[in-house]
């Protein structure tokens, strides 16, 4: 009797929970999703029509496609021995162009296609045929062998359009652009309009830019303007993109590049359209990543995915002449900028992500980070994968330098990219050296949290609402060393020199050197092994926290 009201339940329970996540999608993801359940075509055959007239134009950007840190992930060898390796994992693509040992997200990189570049980049440079073989005998296996449901999928099919663009321009090889017509007409018929989201912005770039090289004027006038419609959707107000990861608002930008750079060279008149929003977005991620080092890991985000920003500024500055505006608050998305000296603090006061598109969303809200001289400290825990165990443990509260009220999650997620129930009332306050921020968590508890950066000292003042034990969580990058003295806590770099002293307000702690809070994912499928300081104390309405005083010599 007891397992069936347990069965009962838990069945009650998760229909509740898919009615809390899909009720919050638009209408046009709720037609789709059901749309999308009919069976598609196993091919591009159904679009082997007489290819158009190619316009060749430039679409190569060198700041973006041959930086030497962005040709780094590649290992040009080893591809030329028929082998490649992405996101941590080396695939045979001769041996197939599907690897069950690798996850849904590594084997669509794969059919990205974006390794090509680089051996397009060297052959450019040398002329030595066996690399432009290389690409030829790839691309030939693949299209024989390599259709499957990933090479199908409306967002590989955008990214490998793209890249192939910039491969056959290189490489001034008109029948490999040719023969992306059947692929570019695919995708016109298959866009993925039950996500939307950075999925949809690139089918959209893509459409647009291989109707110019097809020179396919009707479908051209029909998806610029879908383009800058879905711009002004996905850039909020303040620039940045409306996922809330800063890993996916360099991606779109990168897309938005691409586009505008073909309309000037093409003298269309919707590139002047597209300027404000260059602007906008090139200002925040220059901003937001100003003297962190990295891509901050808030909600789904891991270097390098995305280009750098230093290499987006370049390519922007040059392209378009537009420099990018420094500044430090972003209502619209939630994140602030402090600075001190050499000391640089991101703090999250933003919701989870989009209602309609919450996939990539976190459990890190008034989580923050901080570098030291571009050199991360203070770290969430990352991204190390889309598909596995691990996911849950990425997107949970305690992966993020934030505070946890009586083991409850910020935000009810679940699956790989589902959130039911998810965080609310976000509200923030900034002033010159602090900044403040609130919100209720999914079951209605207050979390309110203000930080403080002045005279190298950095506090952070909790206040919550609910019962039980609150935990806060502070991750330290790896490259130090935690020492406890007793009373407070010494953060030391691994050459003894002292860094800064922590000391707890009205709470206890402990150091944690093993378990999932000493997990760091700096990339995807790499995890380095850090330390996790656990602030707790038992909720009553009084203000906890801990105060970080650096030294000046840093």
């Amino acid at each position: 009797m007891l397992c069936l009201v347990d069965k009962v339940m838990n069945f009650f329970y998760k229909t509740i929970r898919i009615f809390n996540t899909i009720k919050y999608l638009q209408p046009i993801q709720l037609i789709y999703q059901i749309k999308n359940r009919i069976p598609a075509p196993d091919s591009f055959k159904k679009n082997q029509k007489t290819v158009p007239c190619v316009n060749i134009f430039p679409i190569y950007i060198p700041e973006l496609d041959a930086d030497k840190q962005y040709l780094s992930r590649f290992n040009i060898e080893e591809i030329l021995s028929g082998k490649i390796t992405l996101l941590g994992h080396t695939f045979t693509p001769f041996r197939g162009w599907y690897d069950n040992q690798a996850s849904h997200l590594q084997n669509f990189n794969l059919h990205y296609f974006e390794f090509a570049i680089p051996l397009a980049i060297v052959y450019k440079e040398t002329k030595e045929n066996r690399y432009k073989e290389c690409i030829k005998q790839l691309y030939e296996n693949w299209k024989k062998n390599g259709i499957n449901q990933d090479a199908l999928h409306p967002y590989t099919i955008s990214l490998r359009l793209c890249n192939l663009l910039v491969v056959g321009f290189l490489l001034k090889d008109t029948e490999l652009i040719r023969s992306l017509y059947p692929q570019y007409r695919y995708l016109v018929k298959h866009q993925e309009k039950h996500l939307l989201g950075n999925h949809y912005f690139e089918n959209l770039k893509t459409i647009v830019l291989c109707s110019l090289v097809f020179d396919d004027l009707d479908i051209y006038q029909v998806y610029i303007s879908k383009f800058i419609k879905e711009l002004s959707r996905q850039i909020l107000a303040d620039g940045v993109h409306y996922e809330l990861s800063l890993m996916y608002h360099k991606i779109v930008l990168e897309g938005l590049i691409r586009v505008a750079y073909a309309l000037k060279q093409l003298d269309k008149h919707e590139y002047h359209e597209l300027r404000p929003f260059i602007q906008k977005m090139v200002s925040a991620v220059s901003s937001l990543e100003e003297g962190m080092g990295k891509t901050p890991s808030f909600n789904d985000s891991a270097d390098d995915v995305a280009k750098n920003s230093i290499q987006l500024v370049e390519a922007i500055t040059r392209l378009f002449d537009i420099n990018p505006k420094q500044l430090s608050s972003f209502p619209h998305s939630g994140y602030y900028k402090l600075y001190d000296g050499n000391l640089a603090v991101l703090f999250d006061t933003g919701r989870i992500g989009p209602n309609f598109m919450p996939g990539h969303g976190h459990c890190d809200c008034l989580s923050f980070e901080l570098s030291i001289a571009g050199n991360p400290l203070f770290v969430n825990s990352g991204t190390f994968q889309y598909q596995g165990e691990k996911r849950r443990y990425f997107r949970s509260t305690r992966a993020h330098n934030t505070v946890m009220i009586n083991n409850h999650e910020q935000s009810e997620y679940w699956g790989e990219h589902r959130v039911a129930r998810r965080i609310s009332g976000n509200i923030s306050n900034r002033t010159e050296y602090t900044v403040s921020g609130s919100f209720k968590n999914y079951l209605g508890e207050l979390h309110h949290r203000i930080v403080c950066m002045e005279d190298y000292t950095f506090s952070v003042l909790d206040k919550t609402t609910g019962s039980g034990l609150i935990h806060s969580y502070l991750h330290v990058a790896d490259g130090f060393k935690v020492l406890d003295n007793g009373t407070d806590v010494l953060v030391i770099m691994r050459d003894e020199m002292r860094v800064c002293q922590i000391c707890p307000v009205n709470c206890m702690y402990a150091i944690h050197s093993s378990g999932d809070l000493t997990q760091y994912a700096p990339k995807f499928g790499i995890i380095h092994k850090t330390l996790c300081l656990e602030f707790l104390w038992n909720a009553d309405k009084k203000e906890h926290g801990y105060t970080i005083y650096f030294e000046d010599n840093i």
